[in-house]
């Protein structure tokens, strides 16, 4: 059973792990030379993930949901 505390370390640790692996995509595409569509993707994906890690509540972008155990 996971308490509150548990619960949003969980949580935090799942959306650290989204940005490094978005990061990691985006080094590999910059590295490969993809097109700079791709690259834009990338990039707003990863400032996606910051911005929501830092506040969940940014008027204009999707409100992330709590992370459901398998």
């Amino acid at each position: 059973m996971l308490c509150v505390g548990d619960e949003w370390q969980d949580d935090v640790t799942h959306k650290l792990a989204d940005i490094i692996k978005t990061n990691n995509q985006l080094k590999r595409n910059e590295q490969n030379g993809a097109a700079a569509h791709i690259i834009a993707e990338d990039t707003k994906m990863l400032q996606f993930h910051v911005a929501t890690l830092v506040d969940n509540d940014l008027p204009g972008l999707p409100k992330v949901e709590k992370l459901k155990p398998n």
